[in-house]
């Protein structure tokens, strides 16, 4: 694997879990951004199962903080911890109530958009501009276009989980049976 050092963003949900454990089992040190009280026990945790207690740090931020500043910190703060930074990879995500958009509640809504949006825009900032201060380029692992810069940008949608709010409020078989008609390849896992 090209990637050695890598920062990760999680609210300690099974997917970013599994990448990080993943991530680090092949050789990758990490540093795990988010609420630093749930992301020390499952850095210990991952690093224990591997027997490499020095491959996973973690490094708390609250992604509703509205300062930029706060990221730019905690990014500085993952780099001093790791040397460089070859990728980004966000896995953190607010997904809130199914409930109908007439009816949310303001702070739900902006609670939404400073995770989902302002948080991930203030990351992939910070990060983007400590690639180019390194000049090494990277990768970050998410939708945005910045490859002029040599980092190349992923995206990945991890589809649709039983265990997700929409199935949850329109029940299994509901759900099962309009993800067959949206998109008839993808499995529901």
């Amino acid at each position: 694997m090209q990637w050695q050092r890598v920062l990760v963003t999680s609210n300690g949900d099974d997917v970013s879990v599994n990448i990080a454990y993943n991530l680090a089992k092949n050789g990758c040190r990490l540093v795990l951004m988010g609420n630093e009280g749930r992301l020390q026990s499952i850095g210990d945790r991952i690093a224990d199962s591997i027997n490499d207690h020095d491959a996973i740090k973690v490094v708390g931020l609250d992604m509703e903080d509205d300062r930029e500043t706060s990221f730019y910190g905690a990014v500085e703060k993952a780099c001093s911890l790791l040397g460089n930074l070859d990728a980004f990879v966000n896995c953190y995500s607010y997904e809130g109530k199914m409930q109908d958009p007439l009816v949310m509640a303001e702070d739900d809504f902006k609670k939404t958009v400073k995770v989902n949006f302002m948080a991930v825009w203030f990351l992939v900032k910070a990060v983007g501009r400590k690639m180019c201060d390194q000049g090494t380029g990277g990768s970050i692992i998410m939708a945005m276009e910045i490859g002029k810069r040599n980092i190349r940008v992923n995206g990945i949608a991890r589809g649709l989980h039983l265990q997700d709010e929409y199935p949850i409020s329109v029940g299994k078989e509901q759900a099962e049976r309009l993800v067959k008609e949206a998109s008839p390849s993808a499995p529901m896992a």
